[in-house]
């Protein structure tokens, strides 16, 4: 295997990614800044299961506590989610998308996830299994390379 299938498979990667990027308009931070992409995964999670603690945002995303809680911080502050203390356990924060919030949430989804739950329909059961385990296994494998960048 030569650079000619690396360089196919990020092209491919790239592809995919470009292809899944949110493109609704009104998702910008207080800066002015539009959300970044761990910001839109926090959103398409919480439109996906109605509220979530901090620990089982991070959990979903594959990132620390504190990246996390960044993220979810940042997007109290834009009015995009609302926290609050979870009232069997004071210790978590729970986050759910604000009500301002929730069309666009729900644009996300449509127009990025439902596509492609609607291709791994298609695709059936054991080749969406088989393709998870392959990308489980690459981001795994690649994320201990030491030059391999990782966002979190």
């Amino acid at each position: 295997m030569g650079n000619e299938d690396a360089t196919d498979i990020l092209h491919l990667l790239h592809m995919l990614i470009r292809n899944l990027r949110p493109s609704p308009s009104g998702l910008e931070l207080n800066d002015g800044n539009r959300i970044a992409p761990r910001h839109v995964q926090v959103l398409i999670h919480l439109g996906s299961n109605g509220q979530l603690s901090v620990s089982e945002i991070a959990q979903k995303l594959g990132v620390n506590l504190t990246t996390a809680s960044l993220s979810v911080a940042q997007l109290a502050q834009a009015g995009m989610v609302e926290r609050s203390e979870d009232p069997k356990d004071h210790r978590r924060t729970i986050v759910k998308i604000s009500d301002r919030y929730e069309k666009i949430s729900k644009l996300i989804i449509d127009e990025k996830v439902t596509p492609l739950q609607r291709v791994l329909n298609e695709m059936g059961p054991e080749k969406t299994k088989g393709l998870t385990e392959l990308l489980t296994d690459l981001n795994r494998r690649l994320s201990s390379q030491p030059e391999f960048y990782t966002q979190d």
